[in-house]
């Protein structure tokens, strides 16, 4: 069996969460849960990744994922912009045309003078406004503003009643 073969995403609309380890472990595994209890076919790096050389190295996984995915959710919590591997992922989507995208930036870091603007720690720059990026507060007020700000969601949803 081919590497390619061996990682099957079988829900074309799949959901990625992209998000730093140390400070949105917390707010990505409680959405994560979220849409899982919904059906809803959704990629996090913590919760998918197999250990088995057989499906290819932990990156390798990660860039399979990306290329299949059909919405990208970047969590921006207090660490993620030192986060190589954060923007990583994102440049990946970011044009995408076929990858619906949203950032959801934690009230810590979103209170500063430029909320346009997300600097990454090696200089680059994220146009927020590209992407309506949105501010959250807890994991609840996280799982309440991407219920009904990605339409997907309710329409799976609706399909199953």
């Amino acid at each position: 069996m081919s590497l390619s073969s061996s990682f099957v995403i079988a829900e074309p609309k799949k959901f990625f969460i992209s998000f730093k380890e140390e400070s949105g472990k917390d707010y990505a595994l409680h959405l994560y849960y979220f849409l899982k209890e919904r059906d809803i076919d959704v990629f996090l790096s913590s919760k998918d990744i197999e250990f088995d050389m057989n499906r290819g190295t932990w990156r390798e996984q990660i860039d399979r994922a990306l290329r299949l995915t059909k919405i990208f959710i970047l969590l921006i919590t207090t660490t993620a912009s030192t986060a190589p591997e954060i923007l990583r992922e994102f440049k990946k989507v970011k044009d995408d045309k076929e990858v619906q995208k949203y950032v959801f930036i934690h009230s810590l870091v979103w209170d500063n003078d430029d909320q346009t603007t997300l600097r990454f720690a090696n200089g680059s720059a994220v146009n927020l406004k590209e992407y309506q990026a949105e501010s959250f507060e807890t994991e609840y007020d996280l799982v309440r503003k991407i219920y009904y700000r990605i339409p997907t969601i309710q329409e799976i949803e609706f399909k199953k009643t």
